[in-house]
């Protein structure tokens, strides 16, 4: 993971990952998906920072930290969409077009061949 830029990672299954982002200075940005997230994410963000929100719980924003929160919505047919396409797939009448897969230890080259452009299938990073 640090060759893909990270500098510091927390185990959020301990309750007290929140301090520990809160000592490095906060984050940038946050993304809450669960619903009730979008509000207990706010403190380990920096002031100025950006919310990213599906769970749209998140209107309750600290004013003077001048949190920037975004809404992503969804229609409510999405998740039959998503399953229809997961159905496709399985049954093999929509196919996925793989150029290569990259071991994980090659992460940063799959993305690199995203970055050009001139891929002509999905570029796979398998984990493990």
């Amino acid at each position: 993971m640090r060759a893909l830029g990270l500098e510091y990672a927390v185990d959020y299954h301990d309750a007290a990952w929140p301090s520990a982002v809160r000592a490095w200075a906060g984050v940038d940005a946050a993304l809450a998906i669960q619903p009730g997230t979008g509000i207990a994410i706010q403190p380990v963000i920096r002031d100025g920072g950006r919310l990213i929100t599906v769970s749209g719980d998140s209107t309750q924003v600290i004013a003077e930290r001048q949190i920037t929160v975004q809404q992503i919505s969804h229609s409510p047919s999405t998740q039959r969409r998503v399953a229809e396409l997961v159905e496709e797939i399985a049954s093999g009448s929509v196919q996925l077009v793989i150029e290569n897969e990259y071991p994980f230890a090659a992460a940063l080259e799959a993305l690199k061949k995203t970055e050009t452009r001139h891929a002509r299938g999905k570029s796979v990073v398998v984990l493990g």
